[in-house]
């Protein structure tokens, strides 16, 4: 294994995003997170974890490998604040470019050949992202009051980017799942490797395989090379990732919009099946995205496990005024839905009351 259970066990991990991205689309994460991305400061990641469930994934990094990549990166801004306007105008590049390639292109007729342009514009984007998203997190108060506006400026600017991609990645696929009359869901649980394999001799793997990755499954990457596990050794992975998390009474994580407010918490991960969420309901999630926004405007507060200054959640709780805690790590395993909590963004605590 590229990762063994002793390795995540002995490890603190951070859980970096979650959302509705596909097995599929992790395993081109992880090769661009452990293989090709060096940020600005020369310092990459070398590890990192997907674990996936019905098409629902969470990515977890290593706590200290993220930590320095962060503080490498805002060192460099402290002896350099040109490097900023450097940083976010390298993201709007990057932004502008695939966007500009993706709205060319016929979903219905993506070659092979396009997708592969694509994804050459799709690592180019990802290291600019990740750069100014978590830069902020590691910035002394002084800079970060002075440089904010502009990473704010550069993230809402790209900020649809990801869901855009996943579309576009989707669409893709479609014809393969229709060539072979396998379900849509079941091709986004190949690896880039399996996808390659398909192109040279149009072989999948079993669709009983790729019934139980959708169901359960993990991408374990470390400096390019990856496994991916599925079934019960999944729960086993899991565990492990978490085993540092301990027993608490309440959840810590970042004030993204300062406030307090309480409320009845509704847990929601698919906005599209939200039916029971109300008005004044505490809104806890993975991460949120562009299509949460309805919910967002209805929630009291928005509580989320990944994520920090610069998530669409805390983007987004600026705007509305809403207080806002993100990178709690576990709010959505923590609380249930219909308890009543307590969400002091003015500390950054989560209580149940």
């Amino acid at each position: 294994m590229t990762i063994s259970i002793a390795d995540l066990a002995s490890s603190q991990w951070v859980k970096h995003w979650a959302g509705s991205w596909s097995l599929w689309t992790c395993s081109y994460f992880g090769h661009q997170y452990t293989e090709t991305m060096i940020n600005p400061a020369g310092t990459r990641l070398n590890q990192a974890v997907f674990i996936s469930r019905d098409g629902y994934s969470y990515c977890y990094i290593e706590k200290n490998e993220l930590r320095v990549f962060g503080e490498s990166l805002a060192s460099m801004i402290r002896s350099n604040e040109s490097l900023v306007q450097a940083v976010c105008r390298d993201l709007k590049k990057e932004t502008d470019r695939i966007r500009e390639f993706m709205q060319s292109q016929d979903a219905s007729t993506i070659s092979p050949d396009a997708f592969h342009d694509f994804l050459n514009l799709f690592y180019a984007y990802v290291g600019p992202h990740l750069a100014v998203k978590r830069t902020v997190d590691f910035l002394p108060p002084v800079e970060l009051h002075k440089a904010f506006s502009l990473f704010e400026d550069a993230r809402k600017h790209s900020e649809s980017v990801y869901a855009e991609t996943e579309q576009y990645m989707q669409s893709f696929v479609q014809s393969i799942a229709r060539n072979e009359r396998v379900p849509l869901h079941l091709i986004l649980c190949l690896t880039k490797d399996e996808l390659e394999t398909y192109f040279e001799n149009h072989s999948l793997p079993s669709s009983s395989l790729l019934e139980e990755r959708f169901k359960g499954s993990a991408l374990l990457f470390k400096k390019g090379r990856y496994e991916v596990v599925s079934g019960p050794e999944v729960d086993l992975l899991e565990q492990a990732i978490l085993s540092h998390s301990g027993n608490v009474d309440e959840l810590a994580g970042t004030p993204a919009y300062k406030g307090v407010a309480q409320g009845r918490v509704s847990i929601v991960l698919d906005p599209s099946q939200a039916t029971g969420f109300k008005e004044g309901d505490v809104l806890i999630t993975g991460m949120t995205r562009p299509s949460f926004l309805m919910l967002m405007k209805k929630a009291s507060a928005i509580v989320t496990d990944a994520g920090g200054m610069l998530c669409h959640a805390a983007i987004v709780a600026r705007e509305l005024r809403i207080p806002c805690i993100t990178g709690t790590e576990k709010a959505t395993t923590f609380f249930k839905n219909g308890d009543r909590v307590e969400v002091d963004a003015n500390n950054g605590v989560v209580r149940k009351i």
